[in-house]
C-alpha cells in the first residue's frame, strides 16, 4: 500500500501543478484579452476621430463648392441678362442706338466683315437682312442702315 500511496501523492502533486499552470494560463489569457479589448477601443476611437475629421473636411469642401456654384449661377444669369439686353422683345436686334444716334459696334463689325469679303456696298444691307431673317431675327431700324453713310 505504501507504493500505492506514493503514486497517489505524486499524482496529486502533478494535479496540483497542472491546476496552478491552468490558473496562470487563464490569468494570462484574461490579461491579454483585456489588453486586446483596450487596443481595439483605442483603434476604433482613432479611426472614428480620423473619420469624423475627414467627414468634416469633406463637408466644408462641399459647402465651398456649393458657394462657388451659386456664384457661377449668378454670373450665368448676369451673362444671360446681358445677352437678352442685346436683343429686345420679339427677336429684334438693336443695330442703332436712338439716344446716342450711332450704329452698334456689332453692326459696324458686320458691315466691315461683309465689305472685306468683296460684297458690293449696295448689297451689304440685303445680306444682313437675309442673315437675320434666316436666324428668325429682325433689325430694330432698317431705314437707318445706309452703307454709303459716313457714320460707319
Amino acid at each position: 500500500m505504501a507504493g500505492f500511496e506514493t503514486k497517489l501523492d505524486s499524482k496529486e502533486q502533478k494535479l496540483s501543478e497542472c491546476k496552478k499552470k491552468l490558473k496562470r494560463t487563464a490569468a494570462r489569457e484574461k490579461y491579454n484579452a483585456s489588453k486586446v479589448r483596450i487596443l481595439e477601443q483605442s483603434l476604433n476611437e482613432e479611426c472614428c476621430t480620423e473619420s469624423r475629421d475627414r467627414f468634416a473636411f469633406l463637408e466644408n469642401q462641399l459647402k465651398e463648392k456649393e458657394r462657388e456654384i451659386a456664384e457661377l449661377q449668378v454670373s450665368v444669369h448676369y451673362i444671360e441678362d446681358l445677352v437678352n439686353d442685346n436683343q429686345s422683345e420679339n427677336g429684334m436686334v438693336m443695330l442703332f442706338d436712338e439716344r446716342s444716334k450711332i450704329y452698334s459696334s456689332k453692326l459696324k463689325q458686320c458691315v466691315y466683315a461683309i465689305l472685306n469679303l468683296q460684297v458690293n456696298a449696295s448689297k451689304v444691307s440685303p445680306v444682313i437682312q437675309t442673315v437675320l431673317r434666316l436666324q428668325s431675327l429682325a433689325a430694330s431700324t432698317w431705314d437707318m442702315i445706309l452703307v454709303e453713310h459716313d457714320g460707319y
